[in-house]
């Protein structure tokens, strides 16, 4: 199977947030090469000097070091869904709308809301959640990307999209493995 492992990050969790970074990761099942070593895309937007910001998404941007990349390396929007869309049609050669398998933690219920048309709309109604994938029915929700993996593969989730999205495949990997 071919899917894209996808993860976004934002100024916060609300519609009036932005995204500000973009990372998509292929993954063909098929050839498991290392993970570092994946076709992977990534763009950090700038949102410019008036966007709005929920103050937890704030801190912990400040201290990752996005909040500093968005005004210093972000491009348009407009560029970084060009840039995508290239790099998907590179990975799938031409595709039908809607037809890319996303792979991501709470990508259907979150990510997606944020992705701009036409970049939005490459991907498949039906996504996979790694949390679903390993839900254990004995707690009162899914587990989060954190939860999910072993203390060898990443001590803590870093909230940057590139990382994440590769994790996502760690994740999967070790389920299908």
């Amino acid at each position: 199977m071919k899917y894209v492992a996808i993860d976004t990050e934002t100024t916060g969790l609300s519609d009036k947030c932005s995204l500000i970074e973009i990372a998509m990761v292929f993954e063909d099942t098929s050839k498991p090469d290392p993970i570092e070593e994946l076709p992977a895309f990534h763009a950090v937007v700038n949102v410019g000097a008036g966007a709005f910001w929920e103050p937890f998404a704030l801190q912990m941007h400040l201290d990752n070091g996005l909040y500093a990349q968005v005004a210093t390396e972000g491009i348009s929007m407009g560029k970084a869904v060009d840039d995508g869309m290239s790099w998907l049609s590179g990975r799938f050669g031409y595709y039908e709308r809607g037809s890319v398998v996303a792979a991501g933690k709470n990508f259907a219920g979150f990510d997606k809301r944020f992705l701009p048309f036409p970049l939005s709309a490459a991907f498949h109604y039906r996504a996979i959640d790694p949390g679903s994938v390993f839900m254990d029915f004995n707690h009162d929700r899914p587990p989060g990307l954190n939860d999910l993996l072993s203390a060898d593969e990443q001590p803590d989730v870093p909230h940057r999209a590139l990382e994440d999205a590769r994790n996502v495949v760690r994740v999967l990997r070790r389920k299908y493995a």
